[in-house]
């Protein structure tokens, strides 16, 4: 693809997002910057610096860049968390029980050092960060009144629908068969009726989610208070009879 196709088609995507109409002809030559694009990139900059100019600048892609990802985020937003996670797939607790670096730096930047400090498990802090880093959501603010660290907490919020203080967001419920990539989900590993661990889905196929979690062992048993030790993040196999709740957070 053509370097000046790619950048029309930042700029397009971008415009439409927007509702700034694309010029007629803008289309006519993909890989060249002609009239057409020189008049969007001028909307386009008036839009984004409040500048005459039909300069097609980084500044300008990077705005565009900016506006494509925040519709995206706005479309699902679990998407991201799940991205960021899976970057730090295979960390582990190093520094003893629920402890280490990555985690203390989560704990710091969510505000809940007592997390740390007190060696508390922390399934659910690894949903928050993902949701903070990979969507810039943060979840204990969005939702003041569901405990992000205490699972059942969660499954509350889920089912009742709780909405977000700015009225921007909701969690909602999600059906088995709609479970996908970013879905929250939640287990029962004793059948009591209450959640004990949280992550975050990737994909199901019938009967089984592929998920993502934190506090978790490599190995597909146990769970992060189990005998198999749940000391990292890693990428799992659920059966559907482990789950008690799936839910997702979506714009309002």
């Amino acid at each position: 693809m053509n370097k000046y196709t790619g950048m029309k088609r930042r700029m397009a995507r971008a415009a439409t997002i927007l509702d700034i109409p694309i010029p007629q002809g803008f289309n006519a030559k993909p890989n060249f910057i002609g009239q057409p694009a020189r008049q969007l990139a001028r909307s386009l900059n008036k839009h984004y610096f409040n500048k005459d100019t039909s300069e097609v600048s980084a500044a300008l892609l990077k705005k565009c860049d900016a506006t494509i990802k925040s519709a995206a985020i706005h479309e699902n937003p679990g998407k991201f968390a799940v991205a960021y996670l899976r970057g730090h797939v295979g960390a582990q607790e190093t520094w003893g029980k629920n402890q280490g670096p990555l985690l203390q730096a989560w704990a710091e930047r969510l505000q809940q050092l007592w997390m740390h400090t007190q060696q508390q498990p922390w399934c659910g802090e690894a949903v928050q960060a993902s949701f903070l880093y990979g969507a810039n959501l943060d979840l204990a603010k969005l939702f003041p009144t569901v405990s992000w660290v205490y699972t059942p907490s969660i499954v509350t919020g889920i089912r009742n629908g709780k909405i977000s203080v700015d009225g921007k967001w909701a969690l909602s419920p999600v059906a088995w068969t709609n479970a996908a990539i970013g879905s929250i989900v939640l287990f029962d590993w004793d059948s009591d009726g209450e959640a004990n661990h949280v992550g975050l889905v990737i994909s199901r196929d019938g009967d089984t989610l592929t998920t993502i979690e934190g506090n978790t062992p490599k190995s597909n048993l146990g769970d992060q208070s189990g005998l198999q030790g749940g000391d990292g993040i890693w990428l799992k196999e659920r059966d559907r009879s482990e789950v008690i709740q799936l839910g997702k957070v979506v714009a309002r």
